[in-house]
């Protein structure tokens, strides 16, 4: 049975839960406590339910914006990707279109430059003035221009050094004597013609005319006077050089090679 008090206002019994009395309304202040208690309980009960709703909502509103996110960011990067490709793509492009137009421009002024150089070199060549041609190849070769295509290209080179030997290193050696760099340049040089390098380097045995070999035959001889009364080198030197591959292999005459010899040797040049 439910607990009851007396009304201090009119006397009636009240139950003790209720808030206030049915008869008069006086109010029950333990009852109007404990009914005030429970309607705090559910505002708060009510309050928490709607915090987990909310943070439902919100985790849920977080998780379809970080899914959107993601998409756009997925786009992005592709868009990107393409774009570099584009990029890369098109710059290749670019540098070939370059490299093409610049080696076209090259070749066009290259084959230019051969018809004027060419025909002076040829003017220059029916005079005779093969050290004059020599010179302008020097400079040309300096400027890595393509002068090894003229058709008497073998034979200028191989008659300058005889010049180089006649007019300069021995000279020099006179005035200054003969250091070691001299003896290397003197020894190359001379070394070419004994072995006759001039007919099979750069091809040459077939794109040389007969004057030409005439020439440097007689150059040759020169040469070969300088090898043995100023070099003071033998034949049986000579020959061994060659069949002992210290200067010459596979029809090269390598100047690292002569260079050593010139520093072994050259204190016997005079």
């Amino acid at each position: 049975m439910e607990k009851e008090l007396v009304c201090p206002n009119c006397g009636a019994l009240v139950e003790l839960h209720k808030d206030k009395c049915p008869y008069c309304g006086y109010i029950n202040e333990i009852g109007a406590e404990e009914h005030y208690m429970n309607k705090l309980s559910a505002i708060k009960e009510n309050l928490n339910r709607v915090d987990d709703n909310a943070r439902k909502e919100y985790s849920k509103e977080i998780g379809v914006t970080l899914k959107s996110l993601i998409k756009v960011l997925i786009v992005v990067l592709i868009l990107c990707a393409i774009c570099l490709l584009l990029f890369a793509w098109v710059s290749a492009g670019k540098k070939k279109y370059l490299k093409e137009a610049e080696d076209t421009a090259s070749l066009a002024e290259n084959l230019k430059w051969r018809k004027e150089a060419f025909a002076q070199y040829d003017e220059l060549y029916n005079n005779g003035e093969y050290i004059k041609i020599a010179e302008l190849m020097s400079e040309a070769e300096l400027q890595e221009k393509d002068i090894y295509s003229w058709e008497h290209y073998p034979f200028i080179s191989v008659y300058k050094k005889y010049m180089q030997v006649k007019d300069v290193m021995l000279p020099d050696m006179v005035a200054e004597g003969c250091d070691e760099y001299l003896a290397a340049e003197l020894t190359y040089a001379c070394f070419y013609y004994y072995y006759e390098i001039y007919i099979t380097e750069y091809g040459s045995g077939n794109r040389l005319t007969e004057d030409e070999k005439a020439i440097l035959k007689a150059n040759r001889e020169y040469i070969v006077g300088v090898v043995h009364d100023r070099l003071k080198f033998s034949d049986e030197q000579m020959k061994e050089f060659k069949d002992n591959g210290q200067v010459l292999g596979n029809s090269y005459l390598a100047y690292a090679d002569c260079k050593k010899l010139a520093k072994k040797y050259y204190s016997q040049f005079e």
